[in-house]
């Protein structure tokens, strides 16, 4: 063991003097970049937004009326006054406008004052004819924020000590090598509740108080080693932090589906049990992303795109293996029709969001059986 140990020390220091020689550069992985765009920008969503079109189509499954309804703004009460950021309000109004963009079930009265105040408003509004005055209003506040619920570190090193390789390397001062890993945890819990404009009054039952939690994930090792002369140093570390603004996004997103749901008494369950971003199927599918070559991502693309009518079946889609400029106008337009941006990249959301589709409407795998018939889809679906 100790022998092995000395070899690889010794392919380590040779590295060491070969890495001193050259330029490192740090890099951005692949998924991270996906996420967080340098050319160009992406959509704000989360593994809960396709639950709000969900939820919009259950309203009007029910004809339930237009919905009008406002909010002032939600504040931050907790403790940590901020650390989520005071964009809640927005994420809503946002929120329901992904809900409505099918059929405008619910729409947002954009009044800037408090609820008791919107009556003297509407008496003053030089166009009361055509002023709607909302239904209902939403009342919420960010009530908790724990930015320090759990965190653990750990780590391991090794050390030799000058003279611990024999003789033959007396020049050996000393070398050592560490690894440590640290999570931390936060989290933020909004509260959110539903009232009637007529009297100011809260509905019973028809609120929604959830938490969720980001973790910061960090990952260092470092490798030094000394002699006589001459000694090197080698070191990387990663982190991958979530932001609580994201958490508190998705949090007004689930909150709206549960108070439109209670409201309406209608199933809204079903909008949220299999949008967890975490959920064995997604995981599935990031797998079989990350196995795929370009290529073929691009065929599954064309193959879904062809489906749905973007584009023709005799089209060139795929020349020398790139997509060609005619499939690219087409891809913006699929990409906005998923609620992307309209760009041209096939990236993770948009292959997620095809898979997802092709599953629920042409059922070509049975339930349970994984991603695994993809790529021979690919292949046969066009003949099928």
């Amino acid at each position: 063991m100790i022998q092995r140990f000395k070899k690889l020390l010794s392919l380590g220091v040779i590295s060491t003097v070969l890495v001193g020689c050259s330029t490192i550069r740090a890099s951005i992985p692949s998924d991270v970049l996906e996420e967080n765009p340098i050319s160009s920008p992406v959509r704000a969503l989360t593994g809960f937004s396709d639950g709000l079109t969900c939820m919009g189509r259950m309203l009007k499954n029910k004809k339930v009326q237009t919905i009008y309804l406002t909010t002032s703004d939600i504040p931050d009460y907790s403790e940590a006054n901020g650390a989520a950021g005071f964009g809640a309000k927005e994420m809503l109004v946002s929120a329901l406008s992904r809900m409505s963009e099918e059929n405008g079930i619910v729409r947002f009265v954009a009044y800037d004052r408090r609820t008791p105040n919107i009556v003297a408003l509407h008496n003053s509004h030089p166009k009361k004819k055509n002023l709607r005055v909302p239904d209902f209003f939403v009342r919420g506040a960010v009530t908790q924020i724990n930015t320090g619920p759990f965190s653990h570190q750990k780590g391991n090193s090794l050390n030799l000590g000058e003279g611990s390789l024999g003789e033959k390397l007396d020049s050996f001062l000393g070398a050592s090598i560490s690894n440590s890993n640290s999570i931390t945890m936060k989290s933020v819990t909004l509260d959110l509740n539903l009232g009637l404009i007529s009297n100011y009054q809260i509905l019973p039952g028809v609120t929604s108080s959830n938490t969720m939690s980001v973790l910061k994930v960090g990952n260092s090792t470092e490798f030094t080693v000394s002699f006589s002369k001459v000694g090197g140093i080698y070191s990387d570390n990663e982190n991958r932090a979530g932001a609580l603004s994201s958490a508190l996004r998705s949090l007004v997103e689930v909150g709206l589906i549960e108070l439109m749901g209670k409201l309406y008494n209608v199933p809204y369950e079903q909008c949220l049990v299999t949008l967890d971003s975490d959920s064995v199927i997604r995981t599935a599918i990031r797998e079989q992303y990350a196995e795929m070559s370009e290529e073929e991502r691009a065929e599954f693309i064309a193959f879904e795109m062809d489906r749905q009518n973007f584009i023709k079946k005799d089209e060139n889609t795929i020349i020398n293996g790139n997509p060609s400029a005619d499939f690219q106008m087409s891809l913006a337009a699929y990409r906005v029709k998923n609620g992307l941006f309209p760009n041209t990249k096939i990236d993770y959301r948009l292959f997620e969001k095809a898979y997802l589709q092709s599953k629920q409407d042409v059922n070509k795998l049975q339930q349970g059986q994984g991603i695994g018939p993809l790529k021979r889809w690919l292949h046969v679906g066009q003949n099928q």
